[in-house]
């Protein structure tokens, strides 16, 4: 009896620390949740597009920085508008929820945010048009997903949301065929 116990004692004490260790916002965020009773789908909703909202926020600022046109630099301002509107929200429909979330970037997302910041002139817009539409084709996947919650209160965020995605992949897309005009126009005046 002693020797289990110990055991066990021993067992919960090393994934205690392997949990404390891991500096991951997004984990530590959705491990509260799950300590809480908290839905694990609606925590996993909650913290990734609370995740996701930071990151996209982060790569605007750097695409208003790095960004070679106005077309980049437009498009990097109304992301970060529109994704602190809707982290305000995300934030707001958390607190009534219980639902903790993160506060800094998932490991993922700031790994992410570092090789976009390694590049420069046209690689780093290509880059930035690239994550946007990656992340936002997920976020769009997840939204329609937590649409479809038990929750009503999340399900109407959701589906408020959905078209919010829907016009940033529309618009991000414009943005990359005009950038794309931009760039071949400036490699058809190099070669004159």
């Amino acid at each position: 009896m002693k020797k289990s116990s110990i055991l066990i004692l021993t067992a919960l004490t090393l994934i205690f620390a392997s949990c404390a260790s891991d500096n991951d916002s997004v984990k530590q965020a959705h491990q509260q949740n799950l300590n809480s009773s908290i839905d694990e789908r609606i925590s996993k909703f909650m913290t990734e597009a609370a995740d996701a909202r930071l990151a996209d926020i982060e790569e605007g600022k750097l695409a208003l920085e790095k960004g070679t046109n106005d077309l980049i630099k437009n498009y990097a301002q109304q992301l970060i508008d529109d994704n602190e509107k809707l982290l305000k929200d995300l934030r707001t429909l958390a607190a009534q929820k219980n639902i903790v979330l993160p506060t800094t970037l998932s490991n993922d997302k700031a790994d992410g945010l570092n090789d976009l910041r390694e590049k420069e002139g046209k690689k780093f817009d290509e880059k930035f048009i690239e994550m946007v539409q990656r992340d936002h084709k997920r976020d769009l996947d997840n939204f329609e997903d937590a649409a479809d919650s038990n929750d009503r209160d999340i399900q109407q965020f959701a589906q408020r949301n959905v078209t919010l995605f829907e016009k940033h992949l529309a618009q991000v897309d414009q943005v990359e065929e005009s950038n794309e005009r931009i760039s071949e126009g400036s490699t058809e005046d190099v070669d004159k």
